[in-house]
């Protein structure tokens, strides 16, 4: 992610579909670990979702596109 300008590596793992273009995954960066869930658009160049920490249910909404 990008965060004031610096990029901030992470990971992505065990991403499964749900639905169609919708995918959870398990996500991990220097904060710690949790899950994302986004939808993305029928194009694929955009996605909205929410991202929460390893205890609890994604809630923070986070979006992006290309």
């Amino acid at each position: 992610m990008n965060e004031q300008g610096e990029v901030v590596p992470g990971t992505l793992s065990q991403c499964q579909a749900m639905q169609v273009r919708v995918m959870r995954c398990a996500w991990n960066d220097k904060y710690g670990t949790g899950s994302l869930e986004v939808t993305f658009s029928e194009n694929f160049s955009s996605f909205d979702g929410y991202w929460g920490e390893e205890s609890s249910e994604p809630a923070f909404r986070w979006s992006g596109s290309r």
